[in-house]
């Protein structure tokens, strides 16, 4: 339901993290997966809910990797998306 985004004046109140919250402690999950869009305000919305369901979620928490697409061409990438892509690489 959004991102946080303080220039924008969206914080957490406004991203209903709490009905959330209540959600993950309802059910039995054993695993969380965060699917946002790249960028500062996906990252910093990853952190702050990791940092609220850290205490009451023993399961595992992850995110989607993010990179160079299947079929995108390298000479294109921007700094950002090559750093990410070398980040998030794995063993084949």
């Amino acid at each position: 339901h959004g991102l946080l985004s303080p220039i924008n004046k969206i914080g957490p109140d406004l991203l209903r993290v709490s009905s959330l919250i209540k959600r993950i402690n309802n059910d039995s999950f054993s695993e969380i997966v965060f699917a946002l869009s790249g960028g500062i305000e996906s990252d910093a919305t990853v952190l702050y809910l990791q940092r609220q369901i850290k205490s009451s979620f023993e399961g595992k928490v992850t995110r989607i990797a993010r990179g160079i697409p299947s079929s995108g061409d390298i000479d294109y990438l921007d700094l950002g998306t090559l750093t990410q892509a070398m980040l998030d690489r794995r063993d084949i």
